[in-house]
């Protein structure tokens, strides 16, 4: 049975993040809703996209989590998770960066899934999920909808990562909106 699931729109703006910085390695956060089941499964609803030009732990760093935390507040949402995709096309292991900062997720707000792109996996007709969450099963990775890797191909065909926001571009212009409002509003859309 399946750990962690993956809405479309979750999916989609971790692939269009990597998409749109394929150079670069990219980093950003998971966030589920405030009070899901009792599952045990954890159900990723939205990705916010953080940075691609430094990674670290900086003051920006501290500045886009409390901005977030602030956001999922107001939407009865929490952090629950961490994406990276490295630069390297091979490599789908943690680096310091991703490890320090799921620490410092994890103590102000409990579990936090680790979640890696395997950038081997990504193409313009994917057809198998992307993403690894490191320290489980790969059978414990599950998508929402049997279509989210097709949406995703779709919106990578379409260049439709050029609308992505993360906090770099949202430092460079601050009325670049980093909730992405209306790049979710497409990705409900897609299909």
């Amino acid at each position: 049975m399946s750990e962690v699931l993956f809405s479309m729109r979750a999916y989609c703006k971790v692939i269009m993040h990597t998409a749109k910085y394929p150079h670069e390695s990219v980093n950003g956060i998971l966030v589920s809703k405030k009070d899901q089941d009792s599952s045990n499964v954890i159900h990723f609803v939205d990705a916010i996209p953080l940075f691609h030009l430094s990674l670290g732990l900086s003051p920006m760093s501290e500045v886009a989590l409390e901005q977030i935390e602030s956001y999922c507040t107001g939407e009865d949402l929490k952090i629950a998770g961490y994406y990276q995709a490295n630069e390297h096309y091979k490599n789908t292991n943690p680096n310091f960066v991703a490890n320090r900062i799921c620490e410092k997720i994890a103590e102000r707000f409990g579990q936090v899934y680790l979640a890696m792109v395997d950038n081997r996996r990504l193409s313009l007709d994917m057809t198998s999920p992307a993403i690894v969450i490191k320290n489980r099963d790969k059978s414990s990775v599950a998508l929402e909808s049997d279509d989210t890797c097709l949406a995703a191909a779709c919106l990578v065909q379409n260049r439709s990562y050029r609308q992505l926001v993360d906090f770099d571009n949202h430092l460079d212009d601050v009325t670049a909106d980093w909730r992405n409002l209306e790049l979710n509003e497409l990705i409900d859309t897609v299909l």
